[in-house]
């Protein structure tokens, strides 16, 4: 069911690295502090500029419930 949603949906997610950063974190049924520590270790050793994930779990759940 969640998955349909996420692929019904792909026009509206900001980047397909965030998309399937959200289906992994679904899929595996992660906790908000598991996800919060993946975002921050990506955020800390990736090298981009600006980061394709949104800044926490919280803002995570707020974009699935804007879908």
């Amino acid at each position: 069911a969640v998955n349909d949603t996420i692929e019904k949906h792909i026009p509206q997610w900001p980047n397909k690295t965030y998309q399937e950063f959200v289906k992994i974190c679904v899929n595996f049924e992660l906790s908000n502090q598991a996800i919060d520590s993946l975002i921050h270790f990506f955020n800390k050793n990736a090298n981009f500029e600006e980061s394709p994930l949104l800044k926490n779990s919280k803002a995570i759940h707020s974009f699935m419930n804007s879908i």
